[in-house]
Parts: structure tokens; C-alpha cells; sequence
């Protein structure tokens, strides 16, 4: 069985145990960064310093922007190798999985703990241009900036959440977007 195979089996499963967002995300994982890089792979032959290797190969990529993958983000990958082998396990496809691997510390970004806000003058140039153009995208500007609303929840607006008169908008749902 290689690994790709164990991959679809287990994400088979994992339909019925997790939100249709998180299997979104768990695909997407596999089918971009994971599967190219150990799915034609028997999982038999899968071990621990090919793991290390590919971790490795992650910590000394970079984004778009020219910036090494956060920590997280190769973390993330990691897990759902691990999570699948654990699976792989429990199938009795394989008879173990004690994967231990080590991060460098060469290409960690460091924390950027400021936080990029618009002062009072220039939120009040955002909702006066909301103001002036009146489009639904302004609108919706408008509500974050305000209220601190995110964007899946103002696409979840209806005008029944809206009350006028009492000058409130009732939160109660948010659309996710799930790509295929």
C-alpha cells in the first residue's frame, strides 16, 4: 500500500469524525505539500529520517513573500503524517510508528508580537469612503471595522439579524468557504 492509498482511506474515515472545513484543510495539506513529496512511498518504506529529511526540506523553504514557513505550519504537516501512521497502525497495515523528529533552530522567523492597526484618523477616512460609495463590500468594511465582525460572518447576515430600531445586529452564524 503506499502512502498516498493510506491517505485516502484515512481521509475516508475522517469524513464522519471532523467539520467539512477541517477535512477541506486536511485534503488540501495532503494534496499540496505532503503527497508530492512521500506518496508514491510504500508506507513500509517510510522512516523516520525520511520524515527528517522532509522536515528539513520544509524549514528551508520559503513563502512567496521570501519568508521560511512558520514553525506551525511545518508542525501541522508533520501531524497529519503522524496521524495517518497512528491510522496505519491501527489498520495493522504497519506495526509501529514512534517517529520522533528534530526542528533546527536556523530558520525560525522570529515573533512578531506588534500588531498593525489603523489609527483613529485613518479609520475614520475607511468609513467616511464607506459612507461616500455605499457598495455592499463597503458596507461589509464598514461592520468589521466597527464591530469587529469577521468576514464569514458578515456573508452569514440576513436582514432578519438586523434590527433598526434597536440599533443591533444579532451574530449567530458564519459561512466558511471549502474549496474541493
Amino acid at each position: 500500500m503506499t502512502y498516498k492509498e493510506l491517505v485516502d482511506e484515512w481521509l475516508a474515515e475522517k469524513r464522519y469524525y471532523v467539520k467539512a472545513s477541517t477535512l477541506a484543510l486536511y485534503k488540501y495539506q495532503m494534496e499540496k505539500y505532503i503527497l508530492p513529496a512521500i506518496g508514491k512511498y510504500k508506507i513500509t518504506d517510510i522512516t523516520e529520517d525520511m520524515l527528517q529529511m522532509q522536515l528539513r526540506t520544509w524549514e528551508e523553504q520559503k513563502t512567496q513573500a521570501g519568508k521560511y514557513l512558520k514553525q506551525s505550519t511545518i508542525q501541522n504537516r508533520i501531524t497529519l503524517i503522524k496521524q495517518t501512521l497512528h491510522f496505519a497502525v491501527r489498520k495493522e497495515y504497519i506495526n509501529s510508528c514512534n517517529v520522533k523528529l528534530y526542528w533546527s533552530k536556523r530558520n525560525v522567523e522570529p515573533l512578531d508580537d506588534t500588531k498593525m492597526t489603523f489609527s483613529h484618523y485613518e479609520q475614520q477616512l475607511i468609513l467616511q469612503h464607506a459612507t461616500d460609495i455605499l457598495t455592499p463590500e463597503a458596507v461589509g468594511i464598514a461592520l468589521c471595522l466597527c464591530g469587529g465582525l469577521r468576514i464569514g460572518e458578515i456573508c452569514a447576515l440576513q436582514w432578519r439579524d438586523i434590527d433598526l430600531g434597536k440599533r443591533t445586529i444579532r451574530i449567530s452564524k458564519t459561512v466558511q468557504r471549502i474549496y474541493n
